[in-house]
């Protein structure tokens, strides 16, 4: 490839990068629990949407309708246990609800 041709050019791959380089800082991994528990919990609504509308159809199948419930229930559990993982790793911290100033 020539540079005249029009054509665009990359740097080449340096090979004495250190690996530190390619690590994940605090704010990457933040930002990817946050898009995991976002995931999760569309997962979570599209499971009970499917479960709904398998409920509201003239041909109910009890078995679409168990296994979309069975999905949500898991994904749930899924959720439960990334947050207590996030948590404990100290990815995620647990804040309560601010007290109101006490008067003086």
């Amino acid at each position: 490839m020539n540079p005249q041709d029009g054509a665009k050019t990359r740097d080449p791959i340096r090979m004495d990068t250190p690996l530190e380089a390619y690590k994940l800082n605090a704010t990457h991994m933040e930002a990817l629990i946050r898009l995991l528990i976002l995931i999760v919990l569309l997962a979570i609504l599209a499971s009970l949407g499917s479960a709904l509308f398998n409920l509201t159809r003239k041909t109910r199948d009890s078995r679409k309708f168990a296994r979309d419930l069975t999905i949500r229930v898991a994904l749930s559990v899924l959720l439960f246990v990334l947050l207590m993982i996030a948590w404990r790793l100290g990815l995620i911290t647990p804040h309560g609800l601010v007290p109101a100033p006490q008067p003086r």
